[in-house]
């Protein structure tokens, strides 16, 4: 059977998938430990994933070991804060709550790596520590892969021992996979399949239901009118429907008004900024727009009035006040489809102070990191958001 990558239904089967196997193993368990992570499964390019995404949460607790009153940069204290670690580690107990979370995401990424390659290491590069490539990162996550582990090999061979910024990371990817279709992942999606049946690329759209509505809502077509006769016609209607109808007035223009102007302080990469200038159409402004009939104008404009009061309500939160479409928008073609990253960014969005401090965030390390698309019709709506938070 051929399965293809699509990402909500490969979320949507890695909850389900990560939902079954703890609802076996945690039956009579209450926290899993280390040993037994590993052989959760009998997939065991799963079980490798499960324990890399244990690492890095991990490596992130270590870094969180820092004080303003104590000197981590001591070689003693770095060599017992290293041993502590290392026993740390050797003790791990995860309950069902994050153990199924943590599951559920290494099934996504198990996936994606059989499925869509360049996506998922494409992926790797955007998260790297201190966004830098280097031979010693590609050391420690090799023994992760059982699938597709050529891709690194590449990178290791194009470092040649020293470091480069994940950037050029990204672009030696493009070259790799000119050449790199990916490994035949077959056994791979059968291991799966024979735990819980996959059904990927089976979905009718990979669109948002606003999408969906404008294109499955019936055109309105012209209605025939029954023909009277004369006698069945009131005279009063005959009268005014025999008459011609005067040509409508047509209105003055009204003019524009000024721009508003975005405060944001310059960057060194302009050319993913934010553009300043006139406010941009939101998502519901260019859905609102799309396949417009003159049969429902006037409706539409009632509702696009209510929708615009809306869209530009102020917001007390970011996190909390995007809807569930627009964060899945955001996760996929903002943030290379990590929740976490996403998570992370609008907790830091929500701390700013004001809208400069935002905006600066969002132009100096977001865009940047990301390489967001300025024009875009998610970023638009994002930078939009941003507005609101602090309006």
């Amino acid at each position: 059977m051929t399965y293809k990558w699509n990402s909500t239904d490969v979320e949507t089967y890695a909850k389900a998938f990560s939902s079954l196997i703890c609802d076996e193993y945690f039956s009579n368990q209450k926290t899993i430990s280390g040993g037994d992570i590993l052989k959760i499964t009998e997939i065991k390019q799963l079980n490798l994933l499960v324990i890399r995404n244990l690492f890095e949460k991990w490596q992130e607790e270590s870094s969180r070991l820092q004080s303003p009153y104590f000197d981590f940069e001591n070689a003693e204290v770095k060599t017992a804060l290293a041993s502590f670690m290392n026993t740390l580690s050797r003790f791990i107990s995860v309950g069902r709550d994050k153990f199924e979370i943590l599951l559920a995401k290494s099934t996504q990424d198990t996936l994606q790596l059989a499925l869509e390659p360049k996506g998922y290491f494409d992926n790797l590069m955007r998260n790297l520590p201190e966004f830098k490539l280097t031979t010693e990162w590609i050391t420690a996550n090799k023994k992760y892969f059982q699938i597709n582990k050529p891709v690194l090999d590449a990178l290791e061979n194009k470092l040649n021992g020293g470091s480069v910024f994940a950037n050029q990371g990204i672009d030696w990817l493009k070259v790799i996979f000119e050449n790199f279709n990916g490994e035949d992942p077959s056994e791979l999606l059968e291991d799966f399949n024979g735990i819980l049946k996959l059904n990927l690329g089976q979905s009718t759209s990979n669109k948002s239901f606003f999408d969906e509505a404008l294109e499955s809502a019936p055109v309105p077509t012209p209605t025939t009118r029954r023909t009277l006769e004369p006698s069945q016609e009131k005279p009063e209607i005959a009268a005014q429907v025999r008459q011609p109808l005067p040509d409508a007035p047509i209105p003055a223009p009204i003019p524009s008004p000024a721009p508003v102007q975005r405060v944001v302080q310059p960057v060194t990469a302009p050319q993913v900024v934010k553009a300043v200038g006139k406010e941009p159409m939101t998502l519901n402004d260019r859905l609102l727009n799309a396949n417009k009939t003159l049969n429902d104008s006037k409706e539409s404009a009632k509702v696009a009035n209510l929708l615009d009061s809306h869209s530009r309500s102020k917001i007390n939160s970011l996190k909390s006040g995007i809807s569930l479409n627009q964060r899945f928008l955001f996760i996929n073609n903002l943030f290379g489809g990590n929740q976490d990253n996403y998570n992370r960014s609008m907790e830091t969005l929500d701390a700013c102070g004001s809208l400069t401090e935002a905006m600066n965030y969002a132009n100096h390390e977001l865009a940047v990191k990301y390489q967001w698309d300025s024009n875009s019709a998610e970023a638009e709506e994002f930078y939009a958001l941003i507005e609101r938070k602090f309006s």
